[in-house]
């Protein structure tokens, strides 16, 4: 299988499981392992140590949640990872997409996002 037809979940899983990758998530966020436990609420050494965390697996969930829908917005990866983490919404008192997931609030982050796609926002 090529590259290029893995789906977003398939390039950002660990390969041979069914776990999302820290370094993944890193890399494609431009993210240091501190910055992602931050948003994760983990501690840095719980995503070298313990990747299977249950509170850190959710959290990547989000944040691929949030990713599967902003390329429906912006279909360049890396310029929808880049709004997700550095674009300020008024709309959320400038915060940022991410730090609603970090916040717990991906529901709002994806609605946003839905709302642009719809015509609604933006």
């Amino acid at each position: 299988m090529k590259t290029s037809h893995l789906t977003l979940a398939e390039k950002l899983r660990e390969p041979g499981t069914t776990r999302l990758s820290v370094p993944a998530f890193c890399k494609l966020l431009g993210l240091q392992e501190q910055d992602l436990a931050e948003v994760a609420g983990v501690d840095v050494e719980t995503l070298r140590t313990h990747p299977e965390s249950v509170q850190l697996q959710g959290a990547l969930r989000n944040l691929l949640r949030l990713l599967s829908v902003a390329v429906t917005v912006e279909p360049d990866l890396l310029r929808s990872a880049t709004f997700i983490k550095g674009h300020p919404i008024s709309t959320f008192s400038n915060k940022t997409l991410m730090q609603l997931v970090k916040e717990g609030r991906t529901d709002d982050a994806v609605g946003y996002l839905g709302s642009i796609s719809a015509g609604h926002l933006g």
